[in-house]
């Protein structure tokens, strides 16, 4: 109701289109998390086993549903009613004949007679104010929210100041499950604490990861294999990106590179200016910040690995020869150069975008591809995977007085949205009318099965740091060297500060 590990069943799913089966490594790092259990009656297993076999026609894990009556509680949500074209839906108050929107429907009304409780979506169009009205409400001592959708970038400050739980002492969250995203939790899992967590519940966590697009018209009239087999064979890397990215570059008669609408040349690559350079490093392992095995922040932009890395993306952010277009945010807009037009009309072969992007794409007339962003070099294990800065995420308020009932009733929707809703947002929303092969469609299961995040990035830490690299990356130059040391101390202070606020709330 609206008030104002790998995806076993998904790769269940793709094996059952493809040839290809996929074993990869985590590019995150960290201990496991401990999660719940419960007791379900003979009629719950039925209902599961009936869900399962013939909505989804899976076998997902067993789910032990509680034998518990909630009296018609409020299970309260408050969450960002709209952000950038991702679904972030939690709830409709009618089905519409939209497959994921009924699904979603679904689940809410499959859970509340279940539990005997109400979903109440509380949404909220700014998400900054998200931030103040709930940091507002937890400071006063009111419980108004069960769970809050937030950024942890945004939410950093609200974590350091004791306003949520630590989800990993909440029995009733089976966190080691596979309906909770793992590598994005353990990234965010600092100092034996754990504030922020990701579940099907939400399915941003999807939508906000970011794939490279390529134009397949574009390589065909090059005659360059597409690079999907690279990906597989583990030889998709940044000099392969480069030689595609050098092959596609054509001024076609144009004077400079500067963005005309009624120009014909051609770049490398179009991106969304502002963080496209930290997904680049994040393929290549290049760390602001890793954590030790205590789980502290350690600075690791000052190796020789790190330096080494940016040298090399440097060659590929040169705008002056044309190799990368740093696109207008106004998405669409020609005059503009938005970084969307710029792709979608021929203009760039490869563009930077989350994975929503598909959808966005799908009104025009281009045959494209998804791939993951590439290697460092061919020994390097895994491709790595991040997400959006934004990427929302659940917290549970300290001044949650139901914390038992919360995790329960939070646990059942994702474990239904793992069986019944994820599913349909794969094969309807992303695979029928987003992505259009199944190339592309094989190319999720490499995207989603190493994803993490650099605390540094995430938690804006380092933000002044990657700017200085991002200029630098933009003009085609080096000299990283002397910007990481000149900002390294102010790095750590930020780091330090946030241990101490975790210390001190112990």
């Amino acid at each position: 109701m609206k008030v104002n590990d790998r995806n076993r069943r998904i790769a269940a799913l793709l094996l059952a289109i493809l040839t290809v089966s996929v074993t990869l490594m985590s590019c995150g790092g960290g201990g496991g998390v401990k999660g719940g259990d419960g007791d379900k009656t003979a009629a719950q297993a039925e209902a599961a086993e009936t869900t399962q076999a013939e909505e989804t026609g899976s076998t997902a894990p067993p789910y032990n549903y509680p034998d518990v009556d909630y009296e018609g509680a409020s299970f309260r949500v408050y969450n960002p009613g709209e952000m950038w074209q991702m679904y972030v839906d939690l709830d409709h108050p009618e089905q519409t004949g939209e497959p994921l929107d009924d699904e979603v429907f679904k689940r809410n009304r499959r859970v509340e007679e279940m539990l005997n409780i109400t979903v109440d979506e509380i949404e909220e169009a700014d998400v900054h104010k998200i931030i103040s009205t709930a940091s507002a409400s937890i400071l006063a001592g009111s419980d108004d929210y069960d769970v809050v959708y937030v950024g942890a970038n945004l939410g950093q400050s609200m974590a350091t100041n004791g306003y949520f739980n630590d989800i990993t002492k909440l029995d009733g969250l089976r966190l080691d499950e596979p309906w909770y995203d793992r590598q994005l939790l353990d990234s965010l899992s600092v100092a034996g604490k754990t504030f922020f967590g990701a579940s099907d519940f939400h399915l941003m966590i999807y939508d906000a990861s970011w794939p490279l697009f390529f134009n397949e018209d574009m390589l065909t009239n090059l005659n360059m294999e597409f690079p999907y087999e690279m990906v597989r064979k583990g030889i998709w890397t940044i000099d392969r990106f480069a030689e595609y990215q050098k092959a596609a570059v054509s001024p076609n008669g144009d004077d400079g590179w500067a963005w005309n609408m009624n120009g014909n040349c051609v770049y490398g690559m179009s991106t969304h200016g502002d963080n496209a350079h930290n997904y680049f490093f994040y393929s290549t392992m290049a760390r602001f910040i890793e954590l030790d095995k205590d789980r502290l922040p350690v600075f690791k932009a000052d190796s020789e690995l790190f330096y080494d890395r940016v040298t090399r993306i440097a060659a590929l952010f040169d705008t002056k020869a044309g190799l990368t277009f740093k696109g207008h945010t106004s998405d669409f807009s020609a005059e503009l150069g938005g970084y969307f037009y710029v792709f979608a009309n021929g203009r760039a072969l490869f563009l930077t975008i989350g994975l929503k992007g598909a959808n966005q794409l799908r009104e025009y007339d281009l045959a494209f591809g998804i791939v993951p962003f590439p290697k460092y070099d061919e020994a390097q294990e895994e491709y790595c995977t991040t997400t959006s800065t934004n990427v929302l995420l659940f917290t549970i308020p300290v001044t949650c007085a139901a914390l038992e009932r919360t995790s329960v009733v939070l646990d059942v929707l994702s474990y239904e949205s793992y069986v019944n809703v994820k599913p349909v947002f794969y094969e309807t929303t992303v695979q029928q009318k987003g992505l259009r092969n199944e190339n592309s469609i094989e190319m999720l299961d490499y995207l989603f099965a190493n994803r993490g995040m650099d605390l540094g990035v995430q938690l804006g830490w380092a933000t002044s740091l990657t700017n200085s690299i991002r200029t630098l990356l933009y003009n085609g130059e080096d000299g990283a060297a002397s910007i990481v040391e000149a900002q390294r101390n102010a790095v750590e202070a930020k780091a330090a500060a946030y241990i101490e606020a975790l210390e001190k709330q112990a």
